[in-house]
């Protein structure tokens, strides 16, 4: 009572589960055409030394000016110049960031009023700009810096008997400079981020359709709905920063799907992450699919009946019925008596997935018949679940390389994208009225560096 013969279409059938599970042959209907809401959150990292790389190529190099002077018996003018004597230093402070400038300043005194007199001196100081970096919903950032200045050297020098110190004036001029041009250091600051530029482009990026793998089968395909940004957090080695973005992703395969209408950036939002990207991809087989699969390959096979006779199941068609599909056939033949039949079989079972050998397999495959035809639960329907047994860890880990390929490297104006999966795998299967349906989840963690 053994069938003969071999179920072939595994080969083929194996297709549709490549690269995806089960393989995608057209995006699911009604709630799956959208795709399913997932989270693509990255990291922004900035270190000390790249803030301070920033800060050596925007601020001046030199500051001079004029100032009126009065101490005691002496006034007059004087002609001052401000110069960096070195990098500025960026730094961790509590939960700020202190950027140290250091600077030297000279003065030059002279007085016009009774007997001419004039003098030189100079000072050594380090100014540090101390600020808590925070983002605006227009996509800024705001610094509200705070300048402190501390004195190495105090620029001073004796004239007639007594000491005269130009400290005050020297404080006049850089606190009067800092205070004219702390809006400055937010202009540089977005200047240098653009991050509503960045986080557009990368907007309109991620709504086109990106391969996945070689030949152009697959297709990423993003709807982006929201941006959310974290906190700034001042670590030992930077500020850094969680992003996200809210999107619904499917997978499609075939031609290119076309680049879907793209809604303008809205306003970032607050919210939190943990950097860690996550990502559900829905896949469907359509049953039209599977029927002309298994019409290729199905090898007919004898079937010895019970009271005798001899059969074979032909012509297999997949419906789907509530959540669980059908996998009907014609049971043709002769009887022990050599009349001839034509019957109808029903197969029902569930799709299903093991997560432990990533195998997509057949639940509880039986004929739906407690009649006569019910023997072929034991003939004929273990082979048809061997058959339908897919190994697809191997095309999973295809996909996790060509995905982790399609999403690291990437830049958008200058931010450039790193992805590292760290979880690749099926979550889930199921079946319904329009084909079995597959949910790939892919988890990792994208870094975005700005150059």
């Amino acid at each position: 009572m053994e069938p003969k013969g071999k179920f072939r279409v595994g080969s083929v059938f194996a297709l549709l589960v490549l690269c995806l599970g089960l393989m995608i042959c057209g995006a699911a209907q009604g709630a799956e055409e959208a795709g399913t809401l997932s989270q693509f959150a990255v990291r922004f990292e900035a270190t000390y030394g790249e803030l301070a790389e920033l800060a050596d190529s925007k601020l001046p190099l030199r500051i001079d000016g004029r100032e009126t002077y009065s101490q005691g018996p002496l006034s007059g003018n004087v002609r001052y110049v401000v110069t960096r004597k070195g990098r500025p230093v960026v730094r961790r402070m509590g939960d700020r960031v202190a950027m140290d400038v250091p600077l030297y300043f000279s003065v030059t005194f002279s007085s016009g009023v009774g007997i001419p007199v004039s003098a030189n001196a100079d000072g050594e100081l380090v100014a540090t700009v101390i600020s808590r970096p925070r983002l605006t919903p227009d996509w800024r950032v705001a610094t509200d810096p705070e300048v402190r200045i501390a004195w190495r050297k105090p620029p001073a020098v004796n004239m007639m008997g007594f000491r005269v110190s130009f400290q005050p004036v020297a404080d006049r001029v850089l606190n009067d400079w800092v205070a004219q041009r702390k809006g400055r250091l937010d202009v540089i600051l977005n200047e240098k981020l653009n991050l509503r530029r960045r986080a557009d482009e990368l907007w309109r990026a991620l709504s086109k359709p990106v391969p996945i793998g070689e030949g152009d089968i697959l297709w990423l395909v993003a709807r982006p709905e929201r941006f959310w940004a974290s906190p700034l957090q001042v670590t030992s080695k930077g500020i850094l920063m969680s992003a996200g973005l809210d999107a619904r992703m499917r997978v499609v395969g075939g031609a290119f799907p076309g680049r879907p209408s793209v809604a303008p950036l809205p306003n970032l939002s607050s919210g939190a992450g943990d950097g860690t990207f996550r990502v559900i991809l829905p896949a469907t087989i359509h049953y039209a699919f599977v029927n002309s699969l298994i019409a290729k390959n199905w090898t007919p096979r004898d079937i010895r009946m019970p009271d005798g006779g001899v059969a074979r199941l032909e012509r297999f068609g997949m419906t789907g019925r509530q959540d669980r599909f059908v996998l009907g056939a014609q049971l043709i033949g002769t009887d022990s008596k050599g009349s001839p039949f034509d019957s109808v079989v029903n197969f029902v079972g569930r799709p299903s997935y093991d997560v432990a050998t990533r195998t997509v397999a057949i639940e509880d495959l039986q004929v739906e018949s407690d009649g006569a035809l019910a023997f072929l639960n034991d003939s004929v329907a273990p082979a048809l679940r061997d058959v339908l047994r897919f190994p697809i860890g191997d095309q999973l880990d295809q996909l996790s390389q060509g995905l982790q390929g399609a999403l690291s490297g990437l830049s958008y104006g200058g931010a450039r994208l790193d992805f590292r999966p760290t979880s690749f795998g099926v979550i889930g299967v199921s079946a319904d009225s329009q084909g079995m349906h597959a949910k790939v989840q892919a988890q990792g963690t994208v870094t975005v560096s700005l150059k």
